[in-house]
């Protein structure tokens, strides 16, 4: 049933109201994002900040200026009518997770589900675990996860199983991921597109994509700093990309600026240490835009050599199309809509409340530098209307 509105409810991983969760749960990270722009801002005005600009679009790269795109599926099965769906993000305060959890519950209340949102909070106190038993307890239809690897929260999704209800994730890792080598525990999994089958594909190709990019800016002896996210196997495959993008570069050099969810807070000191011990390097790589805004930009426009230092981000969140647009510390990113990774996963649940598999979703990203592609103001769209693709092929199923 299409366009039959419901109430998004939203609670933090300990089950408070949504005033409760503002006040005990997401304060201090509000302020972290807060104070994350407002010394962005600080750091000089477009005139004397000085970030380095792509002086013209680049050649050898007209692929990802296009953008890797496709349609999203033309049919789907029958929409279930009347589903609680629980949404768990990573963590609020992650720009992707946070904007594909929204996504996915405007999905949900366009055909007439009540979505429930429960915030990760980067998995501090075991949150993502917490959220998943809040919804089991709440005798959910489906469980949502975005960007959370299998891995974390094997015995909550076993136990969600038990209760017969089925685990979908968008942007995470199953157990059977060769980097954990163990038994599948999702019930399915968002299918990227069929460039991409899975998210780990997904995910090198972004990584090889930023190589891409560096080499192509900076040549046969570009020296790059990538900040590198341990701990999480979004960061795994995008430095396995990135590493073998630039492997062929035999005079290129990679430094190293580790980061976990655990040490964002001091990001931006990381960075700003790894800018000073490498004054030859010319290129920051960072994988997702929480991490630009959380550090990354700071310290590269704020450093006394940001006239020299070219930085390409995560997936392009408004925050950062701003900070482009005001040279303040960005200079590409490979644009994604994480709103239409939130719709494929509701997609992926439809086909699996029908008993289907999982249908490519069409996802894909496209280069957006300061020369090309940036949009005048506002968010970046993907050139596919990815929502009333998914609307029609709900409607026509009913």
């Amino acid at each position: 049933m299409i366009r039959t509105s419901r109430r998004r409810i939203a609670v933090n991983s300990a089950g408070t109201s949504p005033v409760q969760s503002r006040r005990f749960g997401g304060l201090t990270r509000g302020l972290v994002v807060a104070t994350a722009l407002v010394v962005v801002a600080s750091c000089g005005s477009t005139a004397d900040s000085g970030t380095s600009d792509v002086a013209e679009p680049l050649t050898g790269l007209d692929a990802l200026y296009e953008g890797t795109f496709h349609a999203p599926p033309e049919e789907a099965p029958p929409v279930p009518e009347d589903q609680s769906l629980w949404i768990v993000n990573c963590g609020e305060v992650a720009t992707a997770c946070s904007t594909a959890a929204a996504g996915a519950t405007e999905a949900a209340e366009e055909i007439g589900w009540e979505a429930r949102l429960c915030d990760g909070e980067l998995n501090a106190g075991g949150a993502w675990a917490n959220c998943i038993r809040q919804a089991i307890a709440a005798n959910a239809d489906a469980l949502l996860l975005i960007a959370i690897d299998c891995g974390a929260i094997a015995q909550p999704l076993q136990e969600a199983a038990s209760a017969g209800i089925p685990t979908v994730s968008s942007l995470g890792y199953d157990c059977d991921d060769p980097e954990i080598g163990e038994e599948s525990l999702f019930t399915a999994s968002v299918i990227p597109s069929d460039d991409y089958p899975t998210t780990a594909e997904y995910t090198i190709a972004l990584g090889e994509a930023r190589a891409d990019w560096v080499r192509a800016v900076g040549g046969d002896e570009a020296e790059v700093i990538e900040v590198d996210f341990q701990g999480v196997l979004a960061g795994v495959y995008a430095h396995k990309g990135f590493t073998e993008g630039m492997s062929d570069c035999a005079s290129c050099t990679i430094h190293s600026a580790p980061v976990t969810n655990q040490s964002i807070g001091t990001l931006r000191q990381t960075l700003e240490s790894a800018i000073l011990q490498n004054p030859e390097a010319s290129f920051v790589t960072v994988t997702n835009d929480a991490l630009v805004l959380l550090g990354s930009s700071q310290a590269v426009a704020g450093s006394p050599r940001r006239n020299e230092l070219s930085l390409i981000g995560g997936e392009g969140a408004p925050p950062v199309l701003d900070l482009m647009r005001d040279g303040l510390g960005v200079s590409a990113v490979l644009a994604q809509s994480m709103t239409w990774f939130g719709y494929a996963g509701i997609d992926t649940i439809i086909r699996v409340l029908n008993d289907e598999d999982a249908a490519p979703a069409g996802l894909g990203f496209q280069l957006v530098d300061t020369q090309r592609g940036l949009p005048e103001s506002g968010p970046y769209e993907p050139p596919v209307d990815f929502k009333e693709a998914y609307l029609a092929a709900w409607a026509a199923a009913e």
